[in-house]
């Protein structure tokens, strides 16, 4: 084939022009987006084309040559053995080595749970490390769980920084490239830094959506956040979870950790329910998949009430014990996300209830696009139709994981 200047068709200017934008397009690569999963071991839930998340964050962290900028939770390895997790923190010790420069954002309140990781990483040289209240601020916590490697590449996703979240627990995140997603979630740890530090503001900033590639298929991206009061209007991420609902033709699929209309500080708050509900009402077929630890006494009975709403059904998730035994707070499913009519699809950091939206930080992305919506359907129906499934039955009575134990061993010592 003849290059753009030797067609004789070709002025001389067409063909220059022609030649600087296919050089252009070699230097800027496509942004890129992509799925990352972590499974509980011994099950079935592995999704073999997602990549691992412990795979995945140690990649991009030994790819770290300027900044590392991590916002999470809390920080904890397995303080009996060696893992994941430690592979994780020791890839970041190695980074701040080698110059690059790495700063910790962690939950105020969860720092006291899990002191060691943070205090052994604020004795690192090139190591900043931060403990965010923002119980005085909004009244929530810092839930969110990113990292941002560069200024360039970011992931986030429901995966704390502990252990079980990268070997007992169903999780789901996102790895992405997009400079206007990345640079949003930026503004959002700048912010959360300097608020760690004192009671200034940081004016937010509005987000626009932008193109990436999902295996060379092309979605629109659009960063989203929450609390409220923390976030420019059109980043808020509660109006759009709530348009995609209300604007529901055929499906809605939810998979949570925990669901509420009763918020921490007791009030009703019903925006996603009714939402919900009058989905279900309009013959939109809803399916929410929830941990077995909804089946605890005081929070089995909102399930139980959704579920025998029209055209809605809620299942539990139960994933069996590991063959090594109990272990506080695991073998469950933590992921986030929903997908609307295989075309509109949320990932985030969010459980559902008021205060996620309202009071705590959380982060996420929505993507448009049916290439990338359809295998989150996928995944989905997967563990819907699987047997760690169990549909709710609104007349039976429950027991969550702790309280059978609780009840068969009379163990009520703290969280490990």
């Amino acid at each position: 084939m003849l290059s753009p200047c030797r067609e004789p068709t070709r002025d001389r200017v067409e063909c220059m022009l022609l030649v600087l934008l296919a050089q252009l397009a070699v230097a800027a690569p496509v942004p890129t987006l992509q799925l990352v999963e972590s499974w509980p071991a011994e099950t079935s839930l592995d999704q073999p084309d997602i990549r691992d998340a412990h795979e995945t964050w140690r990649e991009m962290i030994r790819g770290a040559k300027e900044s590392i900028e991590i916002a999470q939770f809390y920080l904890s390895p397995d303080p009996d053995a060696e893992d994941r997790m430690d592979g994780i923190l020791v890839a970041i010790e190695a980074a701040a080595l080698r110059g690059v420069q790495v700063k910790i954002l962690a939950d105020a309140k969860f720092a006291k749970t899990y002191p060691d990781d943070l205090a052994r990483f604020e004795k690192m040289s090139g190591v900043e490390v931060r403990r965010y209240d923002m119980k005085p601020i909004t009244g929530g916590v810092m839930h969110a769980k990113y990292f941002i490697v560069d200024a360039k590449i970011a992931y986030l996703g429901s995966q704390n920084f502990d252990w079980r979240s990268l070997e007992h627990i169903q999780e789901l995140g996102v790895r992405f490239t997009g400079p206007s997603s990345v640079a949003a979630l930026r503004a959002v740890f700048a912010q959360d830094w300097a608020l760690a530090a004192s009671a200034v503001k940081i004016e937010p900033t509005a987000v626009v959506a932008e193109p990436m590639s999902w295996r060379r298929e092309e979605v629109t991206v659009r960063f989203v956040a929450s609390p409220k009061e923390l976030v420019a209007p059109s980043t808020w991420d509660l109006p759009y979870i709530l348009g995609a609902i209300n604007d529901a033709k055929a499906t809605v699929r939810v998979q949570l950790l925990g669901y509420a209309v009763v918020g921490y500080d007791k009030s009703e708050w019903r925006d996603i329910d009714d939402a919900l509900r009058a989905a279900g009402a309009r013959g939109v077929k809803v399916q929410l998949l929830v941990s077995n630890w909804q089946k605890a006494a005081k929070k089995q009975q909102v399930v139980k009430d959704l579920t025998a709403a029209d055209g809605v059904e809620v299942r539990f998730a139960n994933i069996p014990e590991h063959s090594t035994g109990w272990q506080h707070f695991s073998r469950t499913i933590h992921s986030k996300y929903m997908v609307v009519d295989g075309a509109w699809s949320w990932v985030g950091t969010s459980n559902w209830s008021k205060d996620y939206f309202h009071s705590s930080r959380n982060v996420g992305l929505i993507v448009e696009g049916a290439p990338f919506a359809s295998r989150l359907d996928q995944l989905h129906t997967s563990l819907w139709d699987s047997d760690y499934a169990e549909p709710v039955d609104a007349e039976k009575s429950y027991m969550s994981p702790f309280e059978v134990r609780k009840a068969s061993t009379q163990d009520d010592s703290p969280p490990k």
